[in-house]
């Protein structure tokens, strides 16, 4: 498991005490994005290890970095302020294991027929569900070197670099050209999400919109074939091509979020 953080050590503590405790995690590397700050020992909880990498500089694309201490097929990221009940994790792996040409997670975003960035779900009736956000989800760890390494994608790092904002958006694009499909699945779980940094995120900064839209357009996500998204329901099983219009009846656990 990945998690990135810039000091909440509150919060931080929190988490590894939650996600340490679930079988289905065999370690959590803490990417250390506080270059200032030297980041804390590593040490062992419930029999594994909890490791603290810092990066060389501030990258949002950090949390990829394809590193030895990665022994499994698939890896969770997640935000130092997110926290995910085990029975929805579970659920969100066995579905990775079985739809293993995926990104799942619970937080979907999408793009407009004019290529232009969405985030508010009850603003966008008519368009599909486009990306997962890296807040929290499962893929395959190989994954990792390509979006860190590929050449091809030198341009794109760069952008995601320079604004500190897109880092899903890449990761989706990516997927999607090693994948050669729309790889989002969005997974609604059974359990309410917990998000300590609920209204605090990066959506609050100026520019967020049009640095996401600009991103959807480089990266050319507006293409008609990133529309279609895979929906699992906690407990339920998946519901194929849903349309996001069915989101706002949807009676399962709710999703606070808003980056």
């Amino acid at each position: 498991m990945y998690s990135t953080t810039n000091d909440r050590s509150v919060f931080l503590q929190t988490l590894i005490g939650h996600y340490c405790n679930m079988n289905v995690v065999s370690r959590i590397i803490v990417i250390w994005q506080s270059i200032e700050h030297p980041p804390p020992r590593d040490y062992v909880c419930r029999k594994k290890g909890i490791f603290f990498l810092q990066g060389a500089t501030d990258n949002i694309l950090n949390r990829f970095l394809p590193i030895e201490l990665i022994l499994t097929p698939s890896f969770i990221t997640c935000d130092d302020d997110i926290m995910v009940n085990e029975e929805d994790v579970v659920e969100m792996l066995n579905v990775w294991k079985a739809h293993q040409n995926s990104v799942v997670g619970p937080f979907a975003r999408w793009v407009t027929r004019q290529g232009e960035y969405a985030y508010s779900y009850a603003k966008a009736a008519g368009v599909f569900y486009t990306s997962i956000l890296t807040k929290f989800h499962i893929s395959s760890t190989h994954l990792m070197h390509t979006i860190v390494c590929d050449i091809k994608y030198a341009e794109f790092r760069d952008f995601v670099f320079e604004n500190i904002n897109a880092e899903d958006l890449l990761y989706i694009k990516v997927a999607s050209d090693v994948f050669h499909h729309n790889p989002s699945v969005l997974y609604r779980p059974k359990f309410p999400l917990t998000d300590y940094g609920y209204g605090k995120g990066l959506h609050k900064r100026r520019r967020h919109n049009s640095v996401r839209t600009a991103a959807v357009r480089l990266f050319g996500l507006a293409d008609l074939t990133m529309r279609v998204t895979r929906e699992f329901v906690g407990g339920k099983g998946f519901r194929s091509y849903r349309h996001v219009k069915e989101y706002l009846s949807n009676k399962t656990a709710p999703i606070r979020s808003t980056s």
